[in-house]
């Protein structure tokens, strides 16, 4: 089958409805070959492509959190503590990242014996705003609070 505009756009909408590649290549007749050459050459394509099963794996989410909501709503008590698990281990990671925050500003006061702002200003900062010195410095850092724990 030749490559048309009409044919990218059908494809776009059956992998954005959970259709697997080689699904879509059975129901339009094209080649896995034809398909990963397409995606090569056209940059737009491989793009949309991406987006496509962004999409496709968001719907997914999204019916999995409206099937678990059901499941909690029936007193199905499975389907409820594993929401408070989920609930609990984020609340534990937050904890956890906001004390690593802290102990890297601390680090950072001390090496440089002043203020360095914000902890949430840290995630936006660049390699070419930190300095190299400071990136590895990080690193460093990052490294021996993996080893304690």
């Amino acid at each position: 089958m030749r490559k048309t505009k009409k044919l990218l756009i059908l494809i776009y909408e059956a992998i954005s409805n959970g259709a697997t590649i080689s699904g879509v290549c059975s129901k339009f007749n094209i080649s896995r070959n034809t398909f990963y050459r397409w995606q090569t050459e056209d940059k737009k394509f491989k793009k949309s492509l991406n987006y496509a099963k962004k999409l496709c794996e968001e719907l997914k989410d999204d019916i999995a959190e409206s099937e678990h909501i059901k499941l909690m709503k029936s007193g199905h008590w499975l389907s409820v503590k594993h929401q408070l698990l989920l609930k609990q281990n984020r609340k534990s990671n937050e904890r956890e990242m906001e004390i690593r925050r802290q102990k890297y500003l601390a680090h950072r006061r001390m090496f440089y014996g002043k203020d360095c702002g914000d902890a949430d200003e840290i995630e936006f900062m660049t390699d070419d705003e930190v300095g190299e010195r400071n990136v590895q410095d990080l690193v460093d850092f990052m490294r021996a609070e993996d080893d304690e724990d």
